[in-house]
């Protein structure tokens, strides 16, 4: 699995972006967000997640992480709309 490295979190945001690292899928990744006491928490997560799917293209487009690990990663967290 691809590792990526997200400058500028506090020690609360690294929490949250541990817990989405370590869910298994998205409807993990939703159901963790959805149990978050408050709409701010809420939005920090959902913005964690946008900053983790950033972080994997930016590594794939730099040469630094295999195309198909980002694409695993963007399935994994990317809301299909």
């Amino acid at each position: 699995m691809v590792e990526i490295e997200i400058q500028g979190l506090n020690a609360q945001q690294r929490v949250i972006a541990d817990i989405i690292w370590a869910c298994g899928d998205r409807k993990a990744v939703d159901k963790f967000i959805d149990a978050l006491p408050t709409v701010a928490l809420k939005r920090e997560a959902k913005n964690i997640v946008n900053l983790m799917v950033m972080a994997v293209v930016e590594q794939a487009y730099d040469g630094l992480g295999s195309l198909d690990e980002a694409e695993a990663v963007l399935q994994k967290y990317n809301k299909r709309r």
